[in-house]
């Protein structure tokens, strides 16, 4: 078992401790926002933590895509490449997820948002985010095509 976990590439194994720690915060979102449904059955808290990590995780993954599209220098005259270390993008990826969630559950908690709210929050927040990178992917596409033009 444990020569298995060694065998493991680090990507993998950085997405896992990934997928646990977020986990791990989501089953603490459920326990502050709804701690009812943790006393009542502990098997569908479990379920329902892992449900809305998976969902944080989607929700985050558009935005670090357009991020990462921002920020890669492909439309430079130069044609920089960035060289990414694949066994740390899982991490820089979690840990910028890890971090948004924390500061949504804490201005939640401080407003006395419901379970409810506070999902409706984090959806606009994570949205807000997507547009914002969304924009300035678009526009840094727009420069490349007015610089291709001339």
């Amino acid at each position: 078992m444990i020569k298995e976990i060694f065998d493991i590439e680090p990507i993998q194994k950085n997405s896992l401790i990934m997928f646990f720690a977020i986990s791990c915060l989501s089953f603490l979102q459920l326990f502050i926002f709804k701690r009812n449904v943790i006393e009542e059955n502990s098997l569908l808290a479990i379920c329902l933590s892992l449900g809305v990590s998976i969902c944080w995780i989607i929700s985050q993954m558009i935005s670090y895509y357009l991020y990462a599209d921002y920020t890669n220098n492909k439309y430079d005259e130069k044609n920089y490449l960035d060289e990414l270390l694949y066994d740390k993008i899982a991490l820089h990826f979690g840990f910028s997820l890890y971090f948004w969630m924390i500061v949504i559950t804490y201005i939640s908690f401080e407003l006395g948002l419901t379970l409810i709210e506070f999902l409706r929050f984090s959806i606009l927040v994570m949205f807000l985010k997507t547009i914002f990178w969304a924009i300035f992917s678009f526009r840094k596409y727009q420069k490349h095509q007015k610089l291709n033009k001339k």
